[in-house]
């Protein structure tokens, strides 16, 4: 869909990137393989609170690096997420 509306040029730029595209698809499949092993073992609330602190890690990446803007919503979603992480462990 994305190739439909942008052209035939992201054609040639994933020809160049294959190899990225590969191994982050392998990574992805790996941890999602991990996280269900890690469902096996235990108490699946501690695993849940820490998917959950990786989306505030992305955003602190994405502000730090990336130069992107905190919008109050972008600011009270991070603190819902980490307020409800924190009750996930405390309980």
């Amino acid at each position: 869909m994305f190739a439909a509306i942008r052209g035939r040029g992201v054609l040639a730029v994933a020809r160049e990137q294959w190899r990225p595209g590969v191994i982050a698809g392998a990574l992805s499949i790996g941890t999602y393989g991990l996280a269900l092993a890690a469902y096996r073992l235990g108490p699946t609330a501690p695993l849940s609170a820490l998917r959950e602190t990786g989306i505030l890690v992305a955003t602190v990446i994405a502000v730090a690096w990336l130069k992107e803007q905190v919008t109050p919503l972008r600011a009270a979603a991070a603190a819902a997420i980490a307020l409800g992480a924190a009750l996930i462990l405390a309980a």
